[in-house]
């Protein structure tokens, strides 16, 4: 994805925010020295450093971005979930990103009141074992942690 929006026409030549492990981050830049895919327009933020307050993140993203709070869930090591408080134009808008995971209590408390939740849903309902088997959410699940 990320190569594709390197070399899309007319270029995008804004800074892409990569919020993500520290293993991924080394991934990415090891990988930039053998293809070219636009790794000097990023800006890479290692999610543990935010994890379980919230933080200004100013020094790492543009101003639309007025904080982001993160919280560990239930999947793969380092998996996060994360809320983003957005402002524009003088309103604030508050976003909340699962990611691949279990439903989260805690990541509902922190995402609560949210102008936008995307929650994955890889499941549906009647797989309900098989979602907590590989550590995923149901479509019923998701739906939940919107209604708290």
């Amino acid at each position: 994805m990320l190569k594709r929006i390197y070399e899309s026409e007319p270029p995008v030549r804004s800074k892409i925010i990569i919020m993500a492990p520290s293993t991924f981050l080394d991934f990415l830049a090891l990988y930039s020295k053998i293809e070219e895919f636009g790794y000097d327009q990023l800006i890479c933020c290692d999610s543990a450093n935010f994890k379980d307050a919230p933080t200004k993140i100013n020094d790492y993203m543009e101003s639309i971005v007025q904080d982001v709070q993160t919280i560990r869930v239930t999947h793969c090591p380092n998996a996060y979930a994360a809320v983003f408080n957005l402002i524009d134009e003088g309103q604030v808008y508050k976003v909340s990103y699962s990611g691949d995971c279990r439903p989260s209590q805690d990541f509902a408390k922190i995402g609560i009141n949210s102008d936008l939740l995307i929650h994955e849903a890889t499941f549906d309902d009647d797989m309900k074992d098989e979602a907590i088997a590989k550590k995923h959410s149901t479509i019923g699940e998701a739906l939940e942690i919107g209604q708290l």
